[in-house]
């Protein structure tokens, strides 16, 4: 089951599907991982992330997606994942590219964001960086 993609201003991710039936691309990009109800409905953003190689990080031994498939019953169909491979702006890097729209992703999705995760100091160095920028 696929949904509609995630279109935020300019950002078009593909659409939502089961993370593991997801087939990304070896690209960088940027990611969300989500969880769908029981009840089903669309899947809320759990997780931003982004990565050199989208096709090596989207993995199932990735440590988001074994924390969102115990909090998913471990029902592998309510876990999804998104994608969106950014085209950079003139003279930005792939991976500066990659930074600023995952930036973008976290202050739009950051009430959904599981509050766990937002703990980890990975979370907390990007909102540092965040507030200096």
């Amino acid at each position: 089951m696929s949904v509609q993609p995630y279109q935020l201003g300019p950002y078009r991710f593909t659409p939502a599907t089961i993370y593991d039936e997801a087939k990304p691309p070896a690209e960088p990009g940027v990611y969300l991982l989500m969880l769908r109800g029981t009840k089903g409905g669309k899947p809320a953003v759990r997780y931003v992330g982004k990565a050199g190689n989208l096709k090596q990080r989207l993995r199932l031994d990735h440590e988001h997606f074994t924390k969102l498939f115990e909090e998913a019953g471990r029902d592998p169909d309510r876990v999804y994942v998104a994608w969106h491979t950014p085209t950079p702006r003139q003279s930005e890097s792939m991976k500066a590219a990659c930074e600023r729209i995952e930036n973008i992703m976290i202050a739009h999705f950051g009430k959904q964001i599981d509050n766990e995760w937002k703990n980890t100091p990975t979370w907390k160095e990007r909102q540092k960086r965040q507030s200096h920028a």
